[in-house]
């Protein structure tokens, strides 16, 4: 599934200044698919948007195995983490920010496995 398809079919929630797009899928080849995004609107110099990019892949990187159980029954997630702010954040309120997303992926995620009621 491409980003445009991401955006226009994918379920959003937003927290902060990071809003993101996902997907839940059941018995796929792929555990998570996470991509990052930073307008080029909100950001002209390039530096800056690769910056905040970096600052969200790492604190990805840091909290994903707050999702691992989720993933580990059959269930695919694809992302998208977009960031909406003019300003650019510290990495600290970046990863406050992202861990936040995490728990209410978790918290959304979890009921509906129970429920079987993924695509």
């Amino acid at each position: 599934m491409t980003f445009e398809q991401l955006f226009s079919q994918g379920k959003q929630l937003s927290i902060g200044y990071i809003k993101v797009y996902y997907r839940v899928s059941k018995n796929s080849s792929f555990a998570t698919q996470v991509g990052f995004a930073c307008p080029k609107a909100l950001h002209k110099n390039a530096v800056d948007r690769n910056r905040i990019k970096r600052r969200m892949r790492e604190s990805w990187r840091l909290h994903k195995y707050m999702l691992s159980d989720i993933t580990n029954r059959e269930v695919s997630i694809q992302l998208v983490i977009v960031y909406q702010n003019n300003m650019i954040l510290t990495y600290q309120e970046i990863n406050n920010i992202m861990i936040k997303i995490i728990e209410q992926l978790q918290s959304i995620i979890t009921p509906s496995l129970n429920e079987k009621s993924l695509e």
